[in-house]
């Protein structure tokens, strides 16, 4: 089991690394010219719009998952350890688990959103700007 988690959280290490990496790509175009921004703005919008339906299926499923989870923990945890076998207990984990992998899938979807926004934050400020100038 221990090495299962120290994978997740490896997984996660690599993903934050990764996010970070895009921060920093992010952090460069700001200076970038009109062109090369607006294609990585374009690239995040239809990055973010194939998504989207994607995301509204999983977060659904994600939910109903946290829904059966708090049902379950009302009732007494002795009495579905006595009524259920090891093997069942095997696959209530590896269930979560699943659901884990889908919550971590969301949080990249959802990081594609911010990154997008920062495109968009970053598109309209320089609009501005030289609307201002001109």
């Amino acid at each position: 089991m221990s090495e299962m988690i120290g994978q997740l959280f490896n997984d996660m290490r690599h993903k934050l690394s990764s996010l970070e990496s895009r921060i920093e790509s992010l952090e460069s175009n700001i200076g970038a010219t009109w062109r090369p921004f607006h294609e990585k703005l374009d690239e995040a919008r239809a990055r973010t719009d194939a998504s989207e339906e994607g995301f509204a299926r999983g977060r659904s499923a994600l939910m109903q998952w946290y829904e059966h989870q708090r049902i379950e923990m009302t009732a007494m945890q002795n009495q579905w350890e006595l009524e259920h076998t090891p093997e069942e207990a095997t696959e209530r984990a590896m269930l979560a688990e699943r659901h884990l992998q889908l919550a971590i899938r969301l949080a990249e979807i959802s990081l594609d959103e911010v990154e997008r926004m920062i495109l968009e934050t970053i598109a309209a400020r320089q609009t501005a700007e030289a609307m201002a100038e001109s």
